[in-house]
């Protein structure tokens, strides 16, 4: 057995500490058009022209936009259902409802997105701007195909290869958004916590179930004893 079915201490303590800097984060965004700092990184960034940084960011954009994360995230299901893995398929489209979380924190937070006088923007964003939702969706998607690459892959390169790819998506997705103007980076970061809290939430669920699940098989093989 991986352990009881519920939570460890410390992995509460963890999830209270985000809770309350995201709490409080969101309570600023909600007072400040932006934070010391925010611009201050936006033109820095801003500042950057290569390609050898330009490139991987859009393409870590792309990947983190519909319909191209719901193609990624359906090929993750497919391959949990071939190999026969529901739990993980559950796990997966438990996570997206993070998504609409982000949405409904975007409207009660009302922050607006960074002003064309302040910084160079790409494309035309709308909507309010805390917590970014690319980033929060890049967290989301990546950061479960992150968990699941250690619970269903073997150690070694392949799964090594899987993680750092995750990693990139929702690193540079972050960046994206801030080079191209869309948020601010206390945006930015504020979309990473309330990933991380859902994606704890999501997974203290599955881990609780499984162990709850092999228990209930390891009784029952006793009593068949």
């Amino acid at each position: 057995m991986n352990g009881g079915p519920w939570p460890r201490p410390a992995e509460i303590v963890a999830w209270v500490l985000i809770t309350a800097v995201f709490a409080a984060l969101a309570a600023l965004a909600s007072e400040h058009g932006y934070f010391p700092g925010d611009l201050w990184i936006s033109h820095r960034l801003q500042r950057i022209d290569t390609p050898v940084f330009s490139r991987p960011v859009d393409l870590a954009e792309w990947l983190a936009t519909w319909p191209q994360v719901g193609a990624l995230a359906g090929a993750a299901v497919a391959g949990a259902c071939v190999v026969r893995r529901r739990p993980e398929v559950l796990l997966l489209l438990l996570a997206l409802t993070g998504s609409a979380i982000n949405s409904e924190i975007k409207a009660l937070v009302g922050r607006p997105r960074p002003p064309a006088s302040l910084v160079q923007i790409v494309g035309h964003p709308s909507g309010m701007a805390f917590p970014s939702g690319h980033t929060t969706t890049a967290t989301l998607v990546f950061g479960l195909i992150f968990f699941l690459a250690i619970e269903c892959m073997p150690s070694g390169r392949p799964r090594l290869a899987v993680q750092a790819f995750c990693l990139y998506a929702i690193v540079f997705t972050g960046l994206a958004r801030i080079y191209h103007g869309a948020h601010w980076a206390s945006d930015v970061f504020g979309s990473v916590l309330l990933g991380a809290l859902v994606l704890g939430v999501v997974i203290a669920l599955y881990r609780s179930a499984r162990a709850l699940r092999e228990r209930g098989e390891a009784e029952a093989y006793g009593a068949a004893d």
